[in-house]
């Protein structure tokens, strides 16, 4: 992920809350502008899908220390050859 899962969380539930409260606003009157229901309806979509997305656990690295160092150690032994810095 680019960016930890909370911010898709707040992001997403940001969204939504606008959402809801646009959703309100259309039940008792007419829309202002031809686009919103649909735009409306998008960002509805998007702002659910930032939410699950968010939730929903990402594998995102190597499951020990060891396998972690065999992909470096791999990457060293068949990548393009270059000086390498250690700067652990």
């Amino acid at each position: 992920m680019i960016w930890p899962a909370w911010v898709d969380i707040v992001l997403g539930g940001l969204g939504l809350i606008w959402c809801l409260d646009t959703w309100g606003k259309l039940r008792t009157r007419e829309p202002w502008h031809p686009q919103l229901v649909p735009s409306t309806t998008g960002l509805t979509i998007f702002s659910v899908a930032l939410i699950v997305i968010g939730v929903l656990p990402w594998p995102g690295g190597y499951s020990s220390k060891a396998s972690a160092q065999n992909a470096i150690d791999s990457i060293k032994a068949n990548g393009p050859k270059a000086p390498v810095e250690d700067n652990s």
